[in-house]
Parts: C-alpha cells; structure tokens; sequence
C-alpha cells in the first residue's frame, strides 16, 4: 500500500510565518533551518517536513506499536547527488525498537549539491535509516507527503492517512514520487514547451475550465513521475508522457476519489535513471512498471506516482 497525508499549514500556524515547533525538528534540522533567509522558504520546508514526519511517525507506531518523537525523525537526502528524501532516526535520540529492515547510516546529508546556499556547511545526521520510499511536494500553504513501505503490517486506520493499493506484487524495489498544484490555466508557449504530441492534443480537448484541470494534472503527473524516478526536472518532460484518465467527464466543482494516469516513458528514461541512482543493471533485463493516479482536493490537484521494479540481483531477484 501507498498511504499518503495532506498537511495544511493552518493547522499549525507557527509554521506558516517561519518558525519551527519545539517538538519537530532535530538538531540538524534547525542547522538547516537557520540556513534559509526568507519566512516563506523557511515556511515551505517546515510544513513539507511535518508531513513527512507525521506520516513516518504513523508508519512505525503501526509496525512496532509505539510512536517515535517527531524530533528523532529526520528528513534527509538519500545522497549528495540526490533529491530523494530519505528518513532517518537520529543516533542522538533516546533509542528505541524500529521497524524490521532499517539500517544504519553515517553523516546522511540534509541537501543535495544541487540545491546547496554558496558558503554553507551541509548539516548531515547518523542513525537508522527506516525502510521506506517517501516523497513530499508542497504548494501554496498545503503540502502533501507519500510513504511506501516493503512488507509493512500497515493495516489500522488513521483518519488523517489515507491509503491507495497499487496492485504491485510483492518484491521488488518501489520509489514514489508527489506533486501537488493548484489548478490554474497554462499558456500555449508552457504547453509546447514541455508537453509531448499527445499530452497537447489530450489536454486540447478539454473545454473551459477543464482546460485547466487536464493541463494541471498532466504537468502535476509529470512531477511526481520525475519524483518517483529520482531524477526530477533534470530532463526534458517531454519524455514522460501522462495522460489522466476520466478527466473530462469529471464535473469540476466535484472532488471525487483517485483516477489513473497511464504514463509512457522515453525507452531510455529509466536505464538513465537507475544509472544516476548507481543501480547496475541495464533496463531491458529488468521487469518494471510505472503507474499514476489523480484526484481534486479543492483548488489543488494532487497525484502520486509509483516505480516498481523486478528482475536482477540488486531488486531482490
């Protein structure tokens, strides 16, 4: 299962003008807090880490029972060279059971290269690193976080987590990726500049407002298909292709549950992908598929998009 949490920032108010909680970040954290200059930067980044962390505080107290302070879990990098966001529990925070595959990890990085302030240090953090692929967006004083687990006994409800089952079978690797958006028109230059064929003529058929959605949703689709693949929006979009299913027949004013998106990837896409990740295997010996879903929330468009991948010896295979 996928489950997956939307965090306005109206439910925690200090978060909305910069300022962290007591009760959130760890000490890394507030290291990279302080490295951002402007309110609503520090704003974004806060609310996108009490998604994540209130989503993996939810994951670990349903496989072990107990739920880990919000401060001991840490939002960092997967690498260096990586957006990825992994989550770690710190090496200073009180120790406790964690759930069955989390390893250890030295000196994790907080920031990517990519997206590093000239002149500052990069905060990184030790601990356990939990057995989970996450992914966060945030737009507009909302955010949205998606969390997979291998194998988790995930099965209480939460009212606040919702859950969508992907259909995968068991094995393998998955990685998710999220995009949320607000749902606004795209001018035609937008279009043709990171659109494929297809994309234009799906989204051209739309009439009025539902112009809009399906141009929202396929650009939001596109960034949580990039997400899922680790690599973001370092190529041309051109080359993931995602057209929403039922779109059109969708009243706007309704909110309804998840639709799919079918995603076609450039043949090459993936090999480049697993190559910037440092995983070996060529993509033609492999067994994948990348699946999409939509749904309204509002004035916002929210999708999630979900990597797996079988076959070779580095996925389990």
């Amino acid at each position: 299962m996928i489950h997956w949490l939307l965090q306005p920032a109206a439910e925690c108010p200090e978060i909305a003008h910069g300022e962290a909680p007591e009760w959130l970040l760890s000490p890394a954290e507030q290291e990279r807090l302080a490295q951002l200059a402007t309110a609503k930067r520090r704003g974004e980044w806060l609310l996108g880490r009490c998604a994540a962390k209130r989503l993996a505080q939810r994951y670990v107290a349903m496989e072990i029972g107990q739920p880990p302070p919000l401060d001991a879990l840490v939002i960092a990098r997967d690498s260096e060279e990586s957006a990825a966001p992994v989550v770690i529990f710190d090496s200073q925070a009180t120790p406790m059971d964690l759930p069955e595959g989390s390893r250890w990890v030295s000196d994790a990085p907080l920031v990517a290269v990519p997206g590093r302030r000239l002149g500052y240090p990069v905060p990184r953090v030790s601990g356990m690193r939990l057995p989970i692929s996450l992914s966060i967006s945030h737009s507009s004083q909302m955010a949205l976080c998606a969390l997979h687990a291998a194998g988790g006994r995930w099965k209480m409800p939460d009212r606040r987590v919702s859950a969508i089952s992907p259909g995968f079978p068991p094995g393998g690797l998955v990685q998710v990726g999220v995009d949320i958006e607000q749902v606004a028109p795209r001018s035609d230059s937008f279009v043709a500049a990171y659109f494929a064929a297809d994309e234009m003529r799906w989204v051209g058929q739309a009439l009025g407002d539902e112009q809009a959605l399906m141009a929202t949703v396929t650009w939001s689709a596109k960034e949580a298909v990039l997400k899922a693949l680790q690599i973001g929006l370092t190529v041309d979009t051109r080359r993931v292709i995602c057209l929403p299913a039922n779109g059109l027949e969708l009243n706007a004013e309704v909110e309804p549950g998840w639709s799919e998106v079918h995603v076609l990837l450039d043949s090459d896409l993936l090999s480049d992908a697993l190559s910037r990740a440092g995983r070996l295997p060529p993509a033609d010996e492999l067994d994948w598929q990348m699946s999409g879903w939509w749904r309204r929330a509002g004035r916002f468009v929210l999708t999630l998009a979900a990597l797996h991948v079988t076959g070779g010896p580095y996925f389990g295979c």
